[in-house]
């Protein structure tokens, strides 16, 4: 399932509504779909430099739901420097989390 993901082909996978739809399906197999947790954080940092701010919130949305621990994820997946970007995406995590605890 999480290898579907990380297998569209790369003129698909530029496509912003197939990224946009293979994270939102992700989530639909939770934990079970974590081997795609690399692959989505790579999509993050694209959608961020390209200020893709719905595939970015979308694919932090995915994270929150097959990560073990997504908060320790985007840290450790953009601790090579990229502080504007781990921060961004923490921002966009604590935005799907309240709104997540706002529905229920």
């Amino acid at each position: 399932v999480a290898t579907a993901f990380a297998t569209v082909p790369k003129a698909s996978a530029d496509d912003r509504l197939v990224v946009f739809n293979a994270a939102r399906s992700l989530t639909a197999y939770g934990k079970a779909a974590e081997s795609a947790v690399k692959t989505l954080l790579q999509r993050l940092r694209r959608a961020a430099v390209e200020c893709r701010e719905q595939e970015a919130l979308t694919i932090v949305w995915a994270l929150n739901a097959i990560a073990d621990d997504a908060p320790t994820v985007i840290r450790d997946f953009f601790s090579d420097g990229d502080e504007e970007f781990e921060e961004y995406a923490l921002q966009l995590l604590e935005q799907v989390t309240s709104e997540a605890t706002q529905t229920t």
